[in-house]
This record gives structure tokens, sequence and C-alpha cells, in this order.
């Protein structure tokens, strides 16, 4: 088995889009290989069969557990963004008073229903697409944006002073930016 992965590291050489894990087990039933779109358990007599464009990189088995659990965190926050976005589509009024918006006239309500619906559906869109097709760049969207807001909340504090409730939306910005980049680093395309 060590055999096979020193060929695996000099075929990795050869070919830059090839990444073979430093943290790569030397136990085979502990390790993953992704192949095409799907993950499969690390078998040396299988790899020996594969060409080097067959494979992506190696994953541990804790490691492709983690990615499964980080885009299913992402894919129920992308969910809950576009609830959000779709009761200030439906609802502006009761919606813009939650998030301590008071609509002025028609162009109030046109403004909190456009501005904040797409806000959030934007958000959603990015973080459902990179935790469907794995694409960690697309988050990167929503961790700039969330980012932002958050910054802009911290700004406030500062020059405004505190208010009821200022903590809960500003730790579930801080936690979208975390996940959201944690993501565009644990999925990068090879």
């Amino acid at each position: 088995m060590v055999n096979d992965l020193a060929i695996l590291r000099r075929k990795a050489n050869r070919f830059a889009h090839i990444q073979v894990s430093h943290r790569l087990r030397r136990v085979p039933c502990l390790t993953m290989v992704k192949i095409g779109l799907k993950w499969q358990r690390y078998d040396p007599k299988a790899i020996r069969l594969l060409s080097p464009r067959d494979f992506a990189s190696f994953r541990t088995e804790g490691e492709a557990c983690m990615i499964i659990g980080l885009r299913i965190a992402l894919a129920l926050l992308g969910v809950l963004y576009v609830g959000v976005g779709m009761q200030f589509l439906l609802d502006p009024v009761s919606m813009g008073g939650d998030f301590g918006l008071q609509p002025i006239g028609n162009g109030g309500l046109s403004t909190i229903r456009a501005d904040m619906t797409s806000f959030f559906w934007v958000s959603a869109g990015a973080m459902l697409l990179g935790a469907w097709k794995q694409r960690g760049e697309v988050l990167y969207v929503t961790a700039a944006l969330m980012g932002i807001v958050f910054c802009a909340r911290c700004v406030s504090l500062a020059l405004d002073g505190t208010y009821e409730g200022w903590l809960p939306p500003m730790a579930f910005e801080a936690v979208t930016v975390a996940l959201c980049l944690l993501g565009a680093r644990v999925m990068r395309a090879p």
C-alpha cells in the first residue's frame, strides 16, 4: 500500500489537476476516494486500474462526513433564507416591522419588498447552489453579503449604541459567514 501512495503522489506531481492529500491514512478502510462525483472506499487494487484523470482528490471518511454535514447546514440555511425572502415578498409590512423597518407609502412598501427579497434570495440561491453542486466559489457571494451586513451592524453598535434584541441577528450573520467561508475553503475545485 505504501508503494501505491508513492505512485499516486508521483502521478499527482505530473498532473497538476490531481491532488493527493498528505493526510491520506495508511489504513485502506478509513480512506475515501472521489471518482467522478461519487465517493468510494479506497481500494489499492482498484486505484491501479484508474488513470490519474479519473480521480480528483482523497479524503478520509471523517472529512467526507464533515463535508456532508456542512452541505446539509448550508442547504438548511438556504431554505430558511428563501422563506424569509418569501415573507418579505408577500407581507412586507409585518416582516419590515420585525426587522425594524417602517414603510412610508407605496414607495416604502415597494422598496422593502424588492430590496429585502432580493437580498435574501440571492444569499439563499448562492448557498443552495454551493451546497448542491459542491461549488465553493459561489459561497463567497453569501459570505460577502452577510459579512457586509455584520460589519454595518458593528458600526451601528459603535455609533448608535445597543438596542433590544441586537445580539441574535449578529450571531446568525456571523454563523452564516463562517459556514460559507468554511464551505468555500473545503469545497473548492481541485
